[in-house]
């Protein structure tokens, strides 16, 4: 498992509860990415990453996919007070 490095960012409030959810599940950035893009969002790597991160904003429209591809309530993600 790769550690951060880079500070997380302030351009959304989801990034972190997404890696918490997502390593909860056994999903690897690359299995999210795949489930990502079943639900027909052609997102790619570097974009997740960025995400997760909090490196760039995200709309519900795509907060509502990532959470059906880990199979949460979209409100769900923004729902950890330590993700601000």
């Amino acid at each position: 498992m790769r550690i951060r490095r880079k500070p997380f960012g302030h351009k959304n409030n989801i990034g972190r509860k997404i890696i918490e959810l997502r390593k909860q599940k056994g999903y690897s950035q690359k299995d999210l990415l795949t489930r990502i893009q079943l639900l027909g969002w052609n997102l790619d790597d570097a974009v997740l990453s960025k995400i997760e991160g909090q490196d760039r904003a995200i709309k519900y429209e795509e907060q509502k996919i990532i959470a059906k591809a880990l199979n949460v309530d979209p409100d769900d993600l923004s729902s950890d007070p330590t993700a601000y």
